[in-house]
């Protein structure tokens, strides 16, 4: 049965349907294209930009061969900044507007892994993949959280702890 959906429930299905179509490394998904609604030359400007920087990043591994080396990690961690620049400059402000209920969706991430984990809310998602027609094709979706790779000469991410007032539970 359809229910209409409310705001956060379709922040977080266009989340995890974005997800299920990530093509790392293959170019920018058709489902991505579609929700984004970018041309042909956006698609392809955007696939060069990921290539380059998929080579780039390979550079950048070699330089660090497996050690933690400030300057390739700085050098990539500005690399990977540009990245992000030089691709949302492709789009337009339609296109960012779409772009930022990713983000947001992405923002509440951690507060829906906080709800499964107490049972507010069901493990996995069932759910069409954007542009399927309903009930055509379904994939079960589930996620977790983990720490993201670090990039070449960079530490693995760390947690901090900032001194403050814990909220009550």
């Amino acid at each position: 049965m359809f229910r209409p959906l409310d705001r956060p429930a379709l922040i977080l299905s266009i989340f995890c349907c974005s997800l299920s179509a990530q093509t790392f490394g293959g170019g920018v998904s058709a489902e991505l294209i579609r929700f984004l609604q970018l041309t042909p030359e956006q698609g392809t400007a955007i696939n060069r930009l990921a290539a380059s920087w998929k080579t780039e990043l390979q550079t950048f591994e070699q330089r660090a061969a497996g050690k933690q080396v400030e300057s390739v990690c700085r050098e990539a961690t500005a690399a990977r900044d540009g990245l992000t620049q030089k691709t949302r400059a492709l789009l337009t402000k339609d296109q960012l507007g779409r772009l930022q209920l990713l983000e947001d969706a992405l923002n509440l991430f951690p507060r829906v892994l906080e709800a499964q984990k107490v049972g507010l809310l069901p493990d996995a998602l069932a759910t069409s993949p954007i542009g399927m027609p309903a009930g055509q094709i379904t994939v079960e979706l589930a996620f977790t959280a983990a720490s993201p790779k670090p990039l070449p000469g960079c530490p693995p991410a760390r947690t901090e702890v900032r001194p403050g007032i814990v909220p009550g539970r």
